[in-house]
């Protein structure tokens, strides 16, 4: 379990981490179940690019943010955390309407950073993260190989949900310190399919 140090800051990534799933994918399914009529309009949004695509559909799709699957151990962690005294930062690519939603939800984060005008993954939010924290100011929870280039600048690299694969390439680059809490066996992008699926046929 990462070392409690208040004056760090834990910032934790959405899909894959607060959530089990991607909840880009879940809006765009539940966009097309609402209506398929947008499968003639994504081609065209996606022509201005990923945070046109990413605004377009969450301006759209109804989530119910109640029923998204939710990593409870990360979660209760985070709130013993802040309850010591430690802000909690919510950082993803996910579009920021849906990341304002899931924090308003939780009622768990002290800021959130989300994609707006740019898309906030890999590289520009470590650069962000950076500017913002300092190199090593802050401890990072993520869960796929984009957030190697976070775990590459923060002082405890948290794993959540990671996949074998992007576990070993985390050891590789040898991060100041490695918090495996959170890793699961066998939890594959199949698997993690499986639950948007699930969670979608609950919902309907």
């Amino acid at each position: 379990m990462a070392s409690h140090k208040i004056d760090i800051p834990i910032v934790v990534d959405l899909d894959g981490t607060i959530v089990r799933s991607d909840t880009l994918l879940e809006s765009l399914v539940a966009l097309i179940i609402s209506s398929k009529i947008y499968l003639f309009y994504l081609p065209y949004w996606a022509l201005y690019g990923k945070v046109f695509l990413k605004k377009k559909i969450a301006e759209r799709a109804i989530l119910n943010y109640e029923l998204l699957p939710y990593e409870k151990e990360l979660i209760d962690f985070l709130r013993l955390e802040k309850s010591n005294g430690r802000k909690i930062i919510l950082a993803t690519g996910a579009y920021k309407s849906i990341a304002n939603m899931v924090s308003k939800h939780l009622n768990l984060f002290d800021a959130v950073y989300a994609t707006d005008s740019e898309n906030l993954t890999g590289a520009k939010k470590a650069d962000v993260l950076v500017k913002r924290f300092g190199y090593q100011g802050f401890d990072y929870a993520g869960n796929s190989s984009a957030d190697l280039h976070i775990w590459r600048v923060c002082r405890t690299a948290i794993a959540v949900n990671t996949s074998p694969r992007v576990l070993k390439k985390l050891i590789n680059i040898k991060p100041k310190t490695l918090d495996t809490t959170f890793v699961k066996d066998n939890f594959s992008f199949k698997k993690r399919i499986g639950i948007i699926l699930k969670t979608i046929r609950f919902k309907q």
